[in-house]
């Protein structure tokens, strides 16, 4: 039986809902936390694109970007992880590349000419 990443995560939040899922730089979020806000944002990705589209996750690693990775998975879409430490044209040409329909970052939208379908990922945890 195939199984998606969202399935999975969901029995996962269901049966361990106060374990920490997840912890990074003294912040952690538990099972429960973590589905919790994967559903806001999961909200804002599926009021902004199709299910099916991929998504930019231009985030650094840490308890934002498994949300985000999360949130993606449950709204039906795929992630496209770039690391935003990349210089601008190196981030231009992998969204070129990948062609995403949206592209959430950790904050204000950075400067990379062309750059369009940005949200930041707090916009998303209030748009949600």
């Amino acid at each position: 039986m195939e199984r998606r990443l969202a399935e999975a995560f969901m029995d996962s939040a269901t049966l361990h809902a106060q374990r920490i899922a997840v912890c990074h730089d003294g912040r952690e979020l538990t099972y429960r936390d973590l589905l919790t806000r994967a559903t806001v944002v999961s909200s804002a990705i599926q009021q902004s694109v199709p299910a099916g589209s991929l998504v930019a996750l231009l985030m650094p690693k840490g308890i934002d970007g498994v949300v985000a990775i999360i949130a993606t998975t449950l709204a039906g879409c795929a992630y496209v992880p770039v690391d935003p430490a990349y210089p601008a044209d190196r981030i231009r040409f992998c969204l070129d590349d990948c062609d995403a329909a949206l592209v959430i970052g950790a904050g204000q939208q950075p400067f990379v000419p062309g750059l369009r379908h940005y949200v930041s990922f707090a916009d998303c945890l209030v748009r949600g």
